[in-house]
């Protein structure tokens, strides 16, 4: 009898061990909103994806010089648009939890900024299918553009 319960004691203890759970678990980074847009990001890549009106895709294509843009975002909501060191129509912007709202004279652009784990890179995308609110030449297509915090050379 005592073999019995000695046996059955050494089955639960190796049955726990084999199948308890590892205090080496991966912890995972939660992504979090960008703390601050203050300051220079440059255009890493940007495109825009065409859809027609019934929502079938059509084409992607790269943004015009997308590579040379560059933005100024300033603490007082301002934004400053660059192309090759040339300014462009400044505007202003607001930034609350995941949505980027830029408004220049010629429009307002509503982005969402997807969750990230990087205060240095940021992706927008615009997402204008279906929308009747944005100018007909600006619907049926989603725009996402990734940026990169400027850091200055050493």
């Amino acid at each position: 009898m005592l073999s019995s319960v000695f046996t059955r004691l050494v089955l639960l203890f190796f049955s726990l061990t084999i199948f308890s759970c590892s205090s080496k678990e991966k912890e995972e980074v939660a992504p979090v909103p960008v703390k601050s847009l203050v300051g220079r990001w440059d255009v890493l890549e940007a495109s825009v994806t065409h859809y027609s009106p019934d929502g079938q895709y059509l084409r992607t294509q790269p943004l015009f010089a997308a590579d040379k843009r560059y933005y100024i975002f300033s603490a007082d909501g301002k934004i400053e648009p660059y192309t090759k060191e040339k300014s462009l129509q400044a505007g202003s912007y607001s930034n609350t939890n995941n949505s980027l709202s830029l408004s220049f004279d010629y429009g307002t652009f509503q982005y969402t900024i997807p969750p990230t784990i990087s205060d240095t890179e940021l992706t927008v995308i615009e997402d204008t299918r279906n929308l009747t609110s944005v100018p007909e030449s600006r619907r049926n297509r989603v725009t996402l553009v990734q940026l990169k915090k400027h850091t200055s050379p050493e």
